[in-house]
């Protein structure tokens, strides 16, 4: 199920510390792969995800046997909202694999800063 862009904004709105990057990246479980559209935050730890969403597309992984997929929407979605919301607090947006569903470091061990 594909949560609401304004859903996805709102939630943007009450981070709890200013990002430093926002980033969609894939994940998955025992019903298949799913997006997820995260906050980058930085604290006295190092870096961690403030998760703005989850998105799984309608028809799980069967949309790649039956041929539906790519495009994904979900990843469509992640990805226009992540830059909406890079562009609003003037941060990084990152999708490593907006193409396909794979496995990806987070965003603060491929972007060193």
């Amino acid at each position: 199920m594909l949560p609401t862009r304004e859903h996805l904004l709102s939630k943007a709105e009450s981070l709890p510390a200013t990002p430093v990057a926002f980033e969609a990246f894939w994940d998955g479980d025992t019903t298949g792969w799913y997006v997820v559209l995260a906050a980058v935050i930085r604290d006295v730890d190092g870096f961690r995800h403030y998760d703005l969403g989850t998105m799984r597309g309608d028809g799980g992984d069967m949309r790649i046997f039956n041929g539906q997929v790519p495009p994904w929407p979900e990843a469509k979605l992640a990805a226009e909202v992540g830059v909406e919301l890079a562009e609003r607090f003037g941060v990084p947006f990152d999708f490593a694999h907006p193409n396909e569903p794979t496995d990806s470091p987070p965003w603060w061990e491929r972007h060193r800063q």
